[in-house]
């Protein structure tokens, strides 16, 4: 059975250029990078290499890339580490349709006493920035915001939430996990605090992010032991995946416009085949533009289970989800679609289709083939 692999918001394959890159330091090079001898020493080198590349892709400086296990950990690195070292301010803003890692953060906070403000969101998912900017006070923490949602899409103004930021002195974290390779990022161009990524979601290897903190703002360590990265996150460091990430980051944003375009194409012609085969499908998020993640799409079915209609196409060799893979198997309904005011969600049933570089237009017909047979099943 041919399959179709249709969740690259979930995770994507490792670029097969990536791993040459990695490879020799996971079998040849393979000494400690803070040992004094040569083969540590050639390690170190390649750590700041890689540094400096990742830095030069997104317009930082060397000193403002910090490496640590993946998103979940930046996120909760960026706000809590910056928590600790602002003990005098003690309120959080957020969206109501952030990442769990940002919102279960920010909650473990709110827990020890530092007040939480969700600001709403618009039916397609866009920030109130009338609201975030009223709710900032002279207690404000912090701002924290999701670039590219990654359950229905939608892209924030992240310009002009920097510009509030900035007009009231707050700090601003924003989880680019979804954005990197698929839009434009910048750091020369548009103000940033902290900004968290996450190396799998653009070919590059799982276990390995980084959390981008500007220079001048004070973070404290997440994870406490030896002086790694600056003297603010603990750990031997994963040289391999280091490496991998730089080259697939480098990668990601040479071919960012080709591969944008590409999941354009993929993403409109699909929602296009399916709204003429299924009178009930309904798109959640904005249309696809620019104000959307190029090749994810929410669709939402009457009278069906989504878990049942991802199993049922899991048999067919298609590959979805229901939301975000990190609660893909949770019977509750999806935070993010209930934050956008999704009608009758209760009697709707949605999958995420995300796609990625392998994914080909002649594949389309196919794959709702196959989604038709499974509602049909289902039905």
């Amino acid at each position: 059975m041919k399959t179709y692999y249709l969740d690259h918001a979930a995770t994507t394959p490792v670029d097969s250029q990536v791993l040459e890159v990695m490879w020799p330091y996971m079998h040849d090079h393979y000494g400690n990078a803070s040992s004094i001898y040569r083969i540590g020493v050639e390690n170190r080198k390649a750590i700041n290499q890689a540094r400096k590349t990742i830095a030069d892709t997104l317009g930082a400086l060397p000193e403002e890339i910090y490496f640590c296990s993946g998103g979940t950990e930046a996120s909760n690195w960026a706000i809590k580490g910056y928590a600790d070292t602002h003990p005098d301010l003690t309120e959080i803003i957020t969206s109501t349709i952030e990442h769990h890692a940002t919102l279960h953060a920010c909650e473990s906070l709110e827990r020890k006493g530092h007040v939480l403000r969700k600001i709403d969101v618009d039916k397609d998912g866009f920030l109130d920035l009338k609201a975030l900017e009223k709710a900032i006070s002279k207690q404000t923490l912090m701002v924290t915001v999701i670039w590219g949602n990654n359950e229905i899409g939608t892209v924030q103004d992240i310009e002009a939430v920097s510009r509030i930021c900035q007009k009231h002195d707050v700090a601003l974290h924003v989880d680019a996990v979804q954005a990197v390779g698929q839009l434009p990022i910048d750091l020369t161009a548009v103000d940033i605090d902290l900004m968290t990524i996450s190396a799998h979601k653009f070919y590059g290897p799982k276990g390995m992010g980084l959390l981008y903190i500007k220079k001048g703002t004070d973070v404290a360590p997440l994870i406490h032991g030896g002086r790694h990265e600056m003297n603010l996150r603990a750990g031997t460091e994963c040289v391999a995946g280091i490496v991998g990430m730089a080259e697939a980051l480098r990668r990601a944003v040479e071919r960012q416009q080709a591969y944008h375009e590409h999941l354009s194409r993929l993403s409109t012609t699909f929602l296009a085949m399916a709204r003429e085969t299924f009178d009930d499908v309904r798109l959640n998020g904005p249309l696809p533009g620019r104000q959307r993640l190029p090749g994810l799409l929410s669709l939402s079915f009457r009278h069906i289970e989504g878990l049942q209609l991802a199993f049922a196409l899991d048999r067919r060799g298609v590959f979805v989800s229901t939301g975000s893979a990190c609660s893909a198997d949770s019977l509750v309904p999806s935070h993010v679609l209930e934050a956008i005011n999704v009608p009758e969600l209760e009697n709707l049933g949605t999958i995420r289709i995300s796609f990625g570089h392998d994914n080909k237009t002649d594949d389309l017909p196919i794959i709702l083939g196959h989604l038709q047979d499974a509602l049909l099943e289902l039905r």
